[in-house]
């Protein structure tokens, strides 16, 4: 897979308001296709129809699969599918106000996009036409580890191993808790998958986690289609203030998809990662100054392909 990386330094007027915090669950991740379909379409009603069935039907289920379209009639419409897969330790009704806020944000984010895919701190939602349901998926979308570690000690990366170790194997689609000398760690894959992909997914997360995060206090790793957490004595791998990742917050894009929806999603989304800067500059013809939030947005060619 061609990965380009880029990171755009985004700077503030002076007078705008910065918030770095919110009732709203914090954006961790989100993709649109980079094809599109024509507004009016049989597949934009599809859509439509989708993302209205998965919202209602949040306040009964944490996890869904649904599909619509692709039956008779002229106007049927290639099918479109949608996922959506809250965290197992939040409430029915949590369940919905966060489903509900990526639909609202995927919505704006991924305007017309055949395929979407956005990950909220409390839920995961997917939709699109290219066969992802029940397909394992264990690509990165977000990572991130607290800057409090125990400077790789003995005991508590035993202690992590050992919570680890009891969290497998997971069934599929089931929310998994482990303890060991004072380490909690969490793991959960989205309902669709077999136990089998779903191990295999925890594992590959599990593995994701260590590997960044070391000797940190806490950690957690989201995969396509599944997330592993850890903590020590009640740490969490972000700031309490925002709840976002302390490397900030990863948005990916397939290549043509344009900048506009990056600047939208900002006008919209937490912020979680702003520092004094000293130096004004002109970024689209606007002067701007005093702050600057660093984002980093990988763009795939074949994320939906």
């Amino acid at each position: 897979m061609a990965v380009i990386y880029m990171s755009f330094l985004l700077l503030f007027l002076t007078s705008g308001d910065i918030s770095v915090s919110g009732d709203n669950p914090v954006l961790l991740y989100a993709g649109c296709s980079q094809s599109k379909y024509t507004p009016g379409s049989p597949y934009d009603l599809n859509v439509d129809s989708l993302l209205s069935s998965l919202s209602a039907a949040s306040a009964f289920s944490s996890y869904v699969k649904f599909t619509a379209g692709g039956g008779g009639g002229t106007n049927a419409g290639p099918p479109v599918a949608g996922v959506f897969q809250c965290d197992g330790d939040i409430s029915l009704s949590e369940c919905s106000s966060c489903i509900s806020d990526a639909i609202s944000r995927l919505r704006s984010l991924c305007a017309a996009a055949t395929g979407g895919i956005i990950l909220l701190r409390s839920c995961y939602l997917r939709y699109g036409n290219d066969s992802f349901v029940g397909r394992q998926d264990t690509s990165l979308l977000y990572k991130t580890c607290s800057t409090s570690g125990n400077d790789g000690d003995g005991a508590f990366l035993a202690a992590r191993e050992a919570a680890f170790s009891s969290l497998s194997p997971p069934a599929g689609g089931s929310y998994r808790t482990g303890f060991a000398g004072g380490v909690r760690a969490e793991a959960q894959c989205v309902g669709d998958l077999s136990a089998r992909d779903c191990s295999d997914c925890v594992a590959s997360a599990e593995s994701q986690v260590k590997s960044a995060c070391g000797g940190s206090a806490a950690g957690e790793a989201y995969l396509g289609k599944c997330y592993v957490r850890y903590s020590f004595d009640g740490a969490q791998p972000y700031d309490h203030a925002d709840g976002g990742g302390h490397s900030g917050t990863c948005l990916t894009f397939t290549s043509g998809d344009y900048f506009f929806s990056f600047a939208h999603l900002l006008s919209r989304f937490p912020m979680t990662k702003i520092v004094k800067f000293k130096k004004n500059y002109n970024f689209l013809n606007l002067k701007i100054k005093n702050f600057i939030l660093y984002k980093n947005i990988q763009i795939s060619a074949n994320k939906f392909n």
